[in-house]
């Protein structure tokens, strides 16, 4: 199982997103170079974990997370589900990391 976002990740957002999950992270201070304008993405995507996603998520309301199982018992995915109206949205993906991630960018950053 995936336990933190990848720079791969990272490295689709703007260098303004880059630094605005790193301060909802509470990272900002760990993860910036020199001068605060770009972000050591390799340490960031280390502390953008399962845990910290569901930290960041919870202060924005976040309603719930669930296995989406299949017909013979077995988890195949995750959704989160968002309750804010403004921010909200239901995100269904393989991995919980990958799921989490979709709803912090929709919630913390777009």
């Amino acid at each position: 199982m995936k336990q933190c976002i990848s720079v791969k990740q990272l490295e689709q957002l703007t260098n303004e997103q880059q630094i605005k999950v790193a301060t909802l992270a509470g990272e900002y201070g760990n993860c910036c170079n020199t001068g605060g304008e770009t972000m050591n993405l390799g340490k960031l995507s280390d502390k953008l974990t399962i845990g910290k996603m569901i930290e960041i998520l919870s202060d924005n309301g976040i309603t719930e997370i669930s296995p989406v199982w299949d017909n013979d018992g077995n988890i195949t995915g995750w959704s989160v589900d968002i309750c804010d109206p403004d921010k909200g949205g239901w995100f269904v993906q393989t991995e919980l990391c990958d799921c989490l991630w979709e709803a912090v960018k929709k919630c913390g950053i777009s």
